[in-house]
């Protein structure tokens, strides 16, 4: 096979009901244009690998297996995730998660005449449906949808400071020029690398996203986001954020700055540092009077 204009970067880990159905979404894309899949699994115990195995023997020259011989310490997945990212030759990376899939033949197809044709835009990005995979029902809204500034109707271009205010896309739909990701040294120590790869590339201009849905977001109980409880989550993000807008100054937006602060009221109340969680809730409470009232409503929320 030449050399693919397009990588598919695949990260699975313990997803042998799932992975199947990724790989097939991307093995039907119809381009004019080669395309390989990389697939990296993170040393899964569930007859993930023998699947993997199976499609690579079935498609030598469209699959590429990066198969971690452990699981490294550190945060979960990001040896993988790195080395499979490593592993791409492309012109392009597109982003598939292994309990995803693409719902639309055409997704490569579209995205990459777009970035062809339009060199000042560092990536592209669609809508998705978030999937029950215990009852197999569309959830409303869309990935879309639940953006905290709404679902636009028509394509629109989000820079670099919007992308965390946002939050309109989610990874399996994300497509961006190899050329333009590196991996820089506080990169291993974040928990959200799709924030971190997604806030690297718009750093090279602006992300292209069109509210079509192309791709389905399978929520169910082995996920990384529904294994996250609140208290975990907040801890994530007071971790994150801090090395978001220390990288990347245009991200620390007001809005951005008081959920940080939330997070760390939370976080600072599920391990019982009191001052910690008084000094987030005072200076909620300075910037933004209106959150003194949400925070007499969380209190009695968690009181009843």
């Amino acid at each position: 096979m030449s050399r693919p204009k397009v990588s598919v970067s695949i990260i699975t880990y313990n997803q042998s009901d799932y992975i199947g159905e990724a790989i097939e979404s991307a093995l039907a894309q119809q381009t004019d244009f080669p395309v390989r899949l990389h697939i990296g699994d993170d040393f899964s115990s569930d007859g993930t690998r023998e699947i993997l195995r199976d499609y690579a023997a079935r498609y030598p020259g469209q699959i590429t297996l990066n198969l971690q011989p452990s699981r490294p310490e550190g945060i979960a997945g990001r040896v993988n995730n790195i080395a499979n990212l490593k592993s791409c030759e492309g012109e392009y990376i597109a982003l598939l998660d292994g309990d995803d899939f693409w719902t639309d033949p055409h997704k490569l197809q579209e995205q990459v005449d777009f970035l062809d044709t339009n060199p000042g835009h560092a990536g592209a990005a669609h809508d998705c449906i978030v999937l029950d995979a215990e009852t197999g029902e569309a959830l409303d809204p869309t990935i879309g949808g639940r953006s905290p500034l709404g679902l636009p109707d028509h394509p629109i271009d989000i820079a670099q400071g919007e992308l965390l205010d946002r939050q309109t896309f989610q990874t399996s739909s994300f497509i961006f020029r190899r050329r333009d990701l590196a991996f820089p040294q506080w990169f291993e120590r974040v928990y959200s690398a799709d924030y971190a790869i997604f806030l690297m590339i718009a750093g090279h201009g602006p992300i292209r996203f069109v509210p079509q849905v192309q791709s389905v977001y399978r929520h169910h109980g082995g996920s990384t986001m529904a294994q996250t409880s609140q208290p975990d989550w907040a801890r994530r993000f007071v971790a994150d954020w801090p090395i978001f807008f220390e990288q990347f100054p245009a991200t620390a937006t007001f809005r951005q700055r008081m959920a940080l602060l939330r997070a760390r009221r939370i976080a600072a109340f599920a391990d019982r540092k009191w001052l910690i969680a008084a000094s987030a809730s005072a200076q909620l409470v300075m910037q933004d009077p209106a959150a003194l009232w949400r925070l007499f409503e969380d209190r009695w929320k968690n009181r009843t």
